[in-house]
């Protein structure tokens, strides 16, 4: 048995109601086998199956992804009532879903994106003058910074993290400091969620304030 036209009327309200979504967003199917009807999220792959029971009448199953707690979830042996509580359910998990800023991917865009590297190739430890030197450029990229418009919270992280690179430039080799440098600066951006734009404004700081001690891949 399909849902009555009342029954999909009330989903439609569901989401009117769900203040991150508007049923534009959503598209709903009756499929010709099985009884079942199948909400769609426009632009992803995510969705919510309603299938009559073959064993009760008045009864369904509900399969959605996302889940709470994985990618596809189920509901067996359910009434209508219970069909929406797992629908306002799935269209909680599916805002999460959405708006998560999927730092894997992110990742790996920052890595490629990086076209520089130090000019270091030796495990030599930096002299007192390359380190003074270091020291120095490192309070330039601050000031720098304030250029961009970070928070000042984004500030106080940066400026610790900045300050653990001027420690750590006392006793490791040139090579691991060069590493260390990049990836600090990967885990500010992917840590504070900087814009991509401010990402960019940031490797551009990071090319003049360091240009005579990088290589240009």
């Amino acid at each position: 048995m399909k849902l009555l036209t009342t029954q999909k009327d009330i989903l439609y309200e569901l989401i009117e109601e769900n203040p991150d979504f508007t049923p534009m967003q959503f598209e709903l199917n009756d499929l010709l086998r099985g009884n079942i009807s199948l909400i769609s999220h426009n632009n992803s792959q995510f969705y919510f199956k309603i299938t009559s029971s073959q064993n009760y009448a008045d009864y369904y199953h509900a399969d959605f992804s996302p889940g709470q707690s994985s990618l596809i979830a189920s509901r067996a042996e359910i009434n209508f009532s219970d069909i929406c509580i797992s629908f306002r359910i799935w269209l909680s998990c599916l805002n999460k879903e959405l708006k998560s800023p999927n730092k894997w991917h992110r990742l790996q865009h920052e890595i490629q994106s990086v076209d520089i590297k130090f000019s270091y190739s030796n495990h030599d430890v930096f002299t007192y003058a390359e380190y003074e030197d270091i020291s120095s450029r490192i309070q330039e990229l601050k000031k720098g910074i304030r250029a961009i418009s970070f928070t000042q919270d984004q500030f106080n992280v940066i400026d610790s993290k900045l300050d653990l690179l001027v420690e750590s430039a006392k006793t490791a080799s040139k090579f691991d400091w060069g590493s260390f440098f990049f990836g600090t600066i990967v885990n500010i951006i992917l840590q504070l969620g900087v814009t991509p734009e401010n990402a960019s404004s940031l490797w551009a700081l990071i090319k003049t304030t360091f240009s005579n001690l990088l290589l240009i891949k």
